[in-house]
């Protein structure tokens, strides 16, 4: 396995990601984030796929259990990207609401309700130029999910109770702990949302699980191979690149055992 990572962490020049993310973006991510996810071969594997997706806007779906660090590789994920001096913007969709989300998502208009005594910016102007965290997706309800479709396909948008657009630059991380996969079959979560948010997947394994979780990307066409996605860099171009290893005689990604939801507190 240690081979295996080796591998991964490692370009044909010889750099390791760390290497690349350092000399674009990544001060920030190394003295806070880079030695939280380097505890275990699992958090390892996170690692790689943070690092190579940093100068990326592509999509993620953090998956785990309650407590294993999907908050900490949200934040990670921003850290060693490009918007790292941009703002983080975390929503906790269970958190607020039905009637108030999409007012606190995407702002109102003065007189857009009552109680709207003046116009209120929402959380994804916000977080223009910088990421966007959405977590507890799963809980978001179905007649906005079909509104952050749109926002995820054109990055623009409405406040409620008003006409004008609005352009915004951001990048989107999700998060869950629900099996999205039974709610598309229940029609409680919207199919093509469900691709949208999850061109890149990173499972967060719990701390201690005999059992190794998945770290699965998610291709955005069925031409890429399941251990890459396509996804486009800050020159504009689309590359494919690799999130993770396959062991050998089987399809499936597989790292070790570990989690992030106590590393904090463990470094």
């Amino acid at each position: 396995m240690e081979d295996a990572l080796s591998s991964d962490r490692s370009d044909q020049s010889g750099r390791s990601p760390t290497d690349a993310v350092t000399k674009i973006y990544g001060e920030r991510y190394l003295a806070e984030y880079s030695a939280l996810l380097d505890g275990s071969a699992a958090m390892r594997t996170v690692r790689v796929m943070v690092e190579n997706i940093a100068d990326t806007d592509a999509t993620v779906l953090l998956r785990g259990e309650s407590g294993v660090g999907k908050d900490l590789v949200a934040h990670a994920i921003h850290a060693a990207s490009r918007r790292c001096n941009g703002p983080f913007i975390k929503v906790n969709c269970a958190a607020i609401p039905r009637e108030l989300l999409e007012s606190e998502l995407f702002g109102h208009e003065k007189g857009a309700f009552t109680g709207a005594h003046r116009r209120k910016p929402g959380q994804f102007e916000y977080a223009n130029k910088g990421t966007i965290y959405l977590d507890e997706i799963a809980d978001l309800p179905l007649a906005l999910q079909a509104k952050l479709l749109h926002v995820l396909q054109d990055l623009r948008f409405s406040r409620v109770g008003g006409h004008g657009v609005i352009d915004v630059d951001i990048r989107v991380v999700a998060a869950t702990n629900r099996d999205l996969e039974h709610a598309l079959t229940r029609g409680d979560f919207r199919e093509d949302l469900y691709y949208r948010l999850n061109v890149v997947e990173i499972r967060i394994p719990q701390r201690g699980d005999p059992h190794p979780c998945s770290a699965l990307p998610r291709p955005v066409q069925p031409a890429v191979r399941p251990e890459e996605a396509a996804v486009s860099g800050d020159d504009g171009q689309t590359r494919r690149v690799l999130l993770g290893r396959k062991r050998a005689g089987d399809g499936e990604h597989h790292p070790s055992n570990g989690g992030a939801g106590r590393w904090r507190a463990g470094v």
